[in-house]
């Protein structure tokens, strides 16, 4: 067996040809498929290392918000405390006013109402002590010395009942 060398030239050639030819058809191709199906693993990586942080930097947004609401729900809170005792005050002083109101209101129709009484009792009054008079004299008074009798004994009667 002899070795010859043109057949190991040709066979060398043959298979660097073939070699070449499934490096240019099959290896970069496949070797391109690959890159590019790494690119899209590192783009979608990096797109969920994106979201990741959006949803943090939205998670920190909604408690900064909700901090901020509950912090301007308690003030609005203190404002409406702030505002039902003032309206609270104003109502208490409006009744008590108005009550203060209807008490002087009742004082005076009481004196009123006192005033008349008495004007009635003294017409009364003086009618018995005319009459009493008249029985214990035997003789009609006239109406000056009657009038002068009457004020006298009313305001005997007042002091005592005073």
């Amino acid at each position: 067996m002899e070795i010859k060398l043109a057949q190991v030239i040709f066979q060398a050639i043959n298979f660097l040809v073939v070699l070449s030819g499934l490096t240019f058809l099959l290896y970069k191709p496949v070797l391109k498929i690959l890159e590019q199906r790494a690119n899209k693993i590192k783009e979608a990586q990096q797109a969920a290392e994106a979201t990741l942080k959006e949803k943090e930097g939205l998670e920190e947004y909604k408690k900064k918000v909700k901090k901020e609401t509950d912090k301007k729900a308690a003030q609005i809170l203190e404002e409406v405390r702030a505002l039902a005792v003032k309206k609270e005050q104003e109502i208490l002083k409006a009744a008590k006013s108005k009550a203060e109101l209807e008490v002087e209101n009742a004082k005076k129709a009481m004196l009123v109402e006192k005033k008349k009484e008495l004007e009635r009792v003294k017409k009364e009054f003086a009618k018995a002590v005319l009459q009493a008079a008249e029985k214990v004299l035997g003789k009609s008074l006239d109406g000056k010395r009657h009038a002068a009798i009457i004020d006298q004994q009313l305001e005997e009667l007042l002091k005592t009942l005073s």
